[in-house]
């Protein structure tokens, strides 16, 4: 091994210095350029046009800063995992040679095989490497049926072909009709039900339950299983469910088992033929490239099928451009609980890109964005999230991310979205996002929540048309404990059932301003529960003229066209106001948003007539690619607070909580805080048990919220005697009033002081003591030439050992606006307390 080494180095000085060698590979300024292809061989050829190597991994373990691969034509079996990085200006770059078709899979040719019984034939000593629920099977290029009862009948992704349950209860599910088999038949067998997530849901739940059989009864009908989530209810009459992975199972064209201890593969072909005669892949790898913790890679041309790319663990800067992928990603993994699991093509880590892509077919995510600094632009992503679980088309969490130009149809529940993940100063526009919802219900075209997004923008995107079998359907959807959003200029239309825009239960420091909401034209702010509230909230210059349903506790509703014929163009082709609507000249200026408006004011709407028109550039253009690159905008009413709701160490799974670039994130909890204090070690982040918007049992809802140690989605802060924590706020204006505010309690009632200090005024603090959530809040003024301030919480100093801790969320500081706000009082009032609605002009 050693002398290989040296005699590769040797060769790379040799082609550098620019010695003609016959038949080496082309050395360029930026590095030596390798060449792959199927008819190559690893051990005699040297990686040139003349004697290329036959893997891509050998390239890809001898490549250095600055080299290419080009593969050639042929499809390769392998996972490909670079030995080194790039560096800036040099990446290592994998790419096909022009012209040509390369294909990166996941599956192994099975051959060898004996009949079984009847149609069924079976491969034996056959070692499947991966978890038995990420195995698949092919046939000359399309997907089998894990064996299963009842028997599938057609071949649509999106229809499950379940049967119907008559009884139920815990752990065990009754069907009189056909659980008729003798005692204990489906021990082992995965049940896979259809989670109701509500008993009023038709046409699909929330998520599929998949939990396996351990015991049956012939005589009581029933199957019982392991335990699953119990916070809906559990499978009764009604239910809709399926029977697999189980030999018994295997009875009709297109099934296969695959039995574990045995090593053995059983399987029927379409015409029930020996397999022999076909082409049958089974999956062996999830990866076509797995970027771990690699830097300055760049992947181009390459088609993928049955499996997918990775970059985790610090990755950085890697570019995945003009890929096709195809099957990319599939799992019948156990779910007895709503969790995600990061699927699909991933990009973690920071500063990765993919773009100019065709994803279709995974059955859970289409793609994964987390870490900092990560884009997905110009893409075109369908037939993603048919799986049965809570997945997404693009799932998102992390910061300073970009979602821009891609274009998302045929997705089984939302388009993009986030849920109990930190996400803050994303930017996602320019976005299409039809026929969503078409597994499940109680979804939107773009989902998110439970999170604090932290002034992430929602702009520029249009949503429309989603499944017509869903019930439970709308298009922008920010549901419980999500806040710090900032919402303009979206086009939302098409017959969504509850609302184009819904914004449930506490949605703080929100501008949802100049939005187009058409057919089924409605707002709707649900604030059932007594902990809502709305602070911070504006509703302005939207068309909504249908119904507005918006007991706004906090928020502001302004200058929005509730009522009338908006006058527009000609919809959905064109939202632009004609002359003579209502819309034109009657918004409200709105820093950050209505910036460059024709005529006298801006229009309501998504649409400035006589403005530039962005609606043809939304979606993806292979043709002319977008220039798209993160950039945040300056709204003025927003809130100034990083790190507001404690929620951005919840941003982040453990294998990304490793800083790669001077200036990023640390991943510290207290993440944009200063400790301070004579106590100020203690100052720490802490977890609720459980969302408050996810109670175990109702009966538990108000305790809860008053006494959880989060007011809002999963984290708070939590102080001690003596401790404190600070923030300079900059970007201020002079002489003008801001609002401070923090939602608090403490143990024994204790007190949790607010404090605003260099401003150019006179330091001011505001103190509460409270067992349950209250809101601390008040106002001060920046000097003349003061544009900023240091704004603090602390707990004071206690001798007493029974003085207990404070706990704070959702910190605010905004610019007081011309109009009243809620004043200071405890949450758990403001259920009785008015909105300030003000009249449309």
């Amino acid at each position: 091994m050693k002398s290989s080494h040296v005699s590769f180095g040797l060769f790379r000085l040799i082609a550098f210095a620019g010695i003609a060698v016959f038949g080496q590979p082309a050395a360029s300024a930026s590095g030596l350029t390798f060449h792959v292809a199927t008819s190559g061989n690893d051990d005699t050829g040297d990686g040139s046009s003349a004697k290329p190597w036959k893997t891509i991994q050998k390239a890809a373990d001898l490549m250095v800063e600055g080299d290419t691969c080009l593969i050639h034509s042929g499809t390769y079996r392998e996972t490909v995992t670079p030995a080194r990085s790039g560096k800036p200006d040099h990446p290592i770059t994998f790419r096909a040679a022009p012209g040509e078709k390369v294909t990166i899979s996941g599956c192994d040719v099975v051959a060898g095989w004996a009949p079984h019984s009847g149609a069924t034939y079976k491969k034996t000593g056959l070692m499947l490497s991966l978890d038995g629920s990420m195995n698949q099977i092919f046939i000359d290029g399309e997907p089998m049926v894990l064996a299963r009862w009842p028997n599938r009948t057609n071949s649509s992704i999106w229809d499950m072909e379940y049967t119907t349950a008559t009884g139920g209860a815990v752990q065990s599910l009754v069907d009189s009709e056909h659980l008729t088999q003798p005692d204990n038949y489906w021990v082992g067998a995965l049940l896979c039900v259809e989670q109701s997530g509500n008993a009023g849901f038709s046409n699909g739940g929330w998520y599929q339950i998949r939990t396996r059989g351990t015991g049956s009864s012939q005589s009581e009908h029933s199957l019982t299983t392991i335990d699953y989530d119990h916070h809906t209810p559990p499978p009764g009459k009604g239910a809709k469910y399926f029977l697999c992975d189980k030999l018994e199972c295997l009875d009709a064209p297109k099934e296969w088992y695959y039995d574990r201890q045995q090593s053995v593969l059983y399987l029927q072909t379409p015409k029930g033929d020996n397999p022999g005669g076909h082409l049958v892949e089974a999956k062996q790898r999830l990866y076509g490239f797995n970027l771990d913790g690699k830097a300055y890679i760049n992947i181009k041309d390459i088609n993928l099928f049955a499996c997918t790319i990775v970059c985790r663990n610090g990755a950085n800067h890697c570019t995945i451009d003009h890929i096709n992928a195809d099957y990319y990603w599939w799992s019948m993994v156990e779910n007895t609980s709503w969790i995600y699991r990061d699927s699909g093509i991933v990009l973690l880590g920071s500063y990765n890109t993919l773009r100019n892509s065709v994803l279709t077919r995974s059955s859970d995510d289409g793609v994964v964005l987390g870490g900092v600094h990560n884009n997905v632009i110009n893409n075109l992503i369908h037939d993603v999230a048919y799986g049965g679980l809570p997945a997404i088309g693009i799932r998102m969490r992390g910061g300073w991310s970009l979602a821009s130009h891609n274009t998302i149809h045929d997705v089984g529940k939302n388009g993009i979205g986030s849920v109990t993940n930190g996400l803050y100063h994303c930017v996602i526009e320019y976005n299409s996002i039809s026929n969503t919802s078409r597994m499940a219900n109680d979804m939107g075209a773009i989902y998110m929540g439970g999170l604090a997004t932290e002034n992430t923008e929602f702009h520029h995107n249009i949503a429309h048309d989603p499944s017509p079998t869903a019930a439970y359907t709308s298009g922008l959807y920010f549901d419980g404990d999500t806040n710090g959003l900032i919402v303009y200029r979206n086009i939302i239309y098409g017959h969504y059932t509850v609302a184009n825009l819904q914004v449930n239960h506490p949605c703080e420091d929100s501008l949802f301003i100049n939005n187009t909401l058409y057919n089924y034209s409605k707002i709707w702010a649900d604030l059932t529960w007594s902990w809502s509230s709305n602070i911070g909230s504006y509703f302005v210059n939207n068309i909504c003229v249908d119904r507005c349903d918006i007991p706004d506790w906090g928020a502001i509703f302004t200058h929005n066209l509730t009522s009338g014929d908006p006058r527009l163009t000609n919809p959905p082709v064109d939202f632009t106001p004609n002359p003579g609507s209502p819309c034109i000249d009657a918004g409200m200026v709105f820093e950050g948003v209505t910036e460059g408006y024709a005529g006298k004011a801006p229009d309501i709407g998504a649409v400035e007539s006589g403005a530039p028109d962005w609606q043809r550039q939304v979606g993806h253009n292979f043709e002319n690619p977008p220039d798209a690159k993160w950039s945040a905008g300056n709204f003025r009413f927003r809130n100034r607070v990083e790190n507001p709701s404690f929620e951005r160490y919840g941003a982040f799974q453990p294998s990304e909580r490793v800083p790669t670039l001077p200036g990023d994130l640390k991943f510290d909890p207290l993440d944009g805080w200063n400790k301070s204090g004579p106590n100020w070690s203690t100052a720490d982040v802490v977890r609720t048990l459980r969302s408050p918007a996810f109670p175990i049992a109702p009966s538990e809802t108000a305790d809860f919220i008053r006494y959880a140690v989060a007011k809002q989605s999963c984290h708070s802060l939590k102080l001690s005697s003596g401790a404190g924590i600070s923030q300079t706020i900059s970007g201020l204006t002079p002489n003008t009033t801001y609002r401070v505010r923090m939602f608090m309690r403490s143990d024994n009632l204790s007190e949790c002081q607010l404090g605003v200090r260099d401003f150019g005024g006179e330091d001011t603090s505001k103190s509460g003591s409270s067992h349950d959530w209250s809101v601390v809040t008040f106002t001060f003024k920046t000097g003349g030439s003061n544009t900023s301030a240091v704004l603090y919480i602390s707990k004071p100093a206690r001798q007493s050992i029974c003085d207990g801790f404070a706990y704070v969320d959702d910190v605010g500081l905004t610019e007081e606006p011309a109009v009243p706000v809620v004043p200071n009082i405890p949450v758990s009032d403001y259920f009785e307390t008015p909105a300030w609605v003000i009249p449309i002009r």
